[in-house]
């Protein structure tokens, strides 16, 4: 696999590895959401809440990045 500097020291990451970064965000934006529907806590179940729309946001963005190149 070949890897691209950005020239700041950096290096780029590669579409298949941002495929299973997207993938993993989503599972960990399921598993948020689950822990916040358990929680007895109101606050912990906003935060997880949150957490999860985090995670989604965070996928979406790299798989808008992936579909441009």
């Amino acid at each position: 696999m070949i890897s691209v500097s950005r020239g700041n020291g950096r290096t780029a990451t590669p579409l298949t590895h941002m495929s299973k970064t997207t993938k993993a965000l989503k599972k960990q934006a399921v598993t948020s959401q689950s822990v916040a529907q358990r929680a007895t806590d109101p606050a912990i179940a906003r935060q997880m809440t949150t957490l999860a729309e985090a995670f989604r946001a965070q996928a979406a963005v790299l798989k808008k990045k992936t579909k441009k190149k």
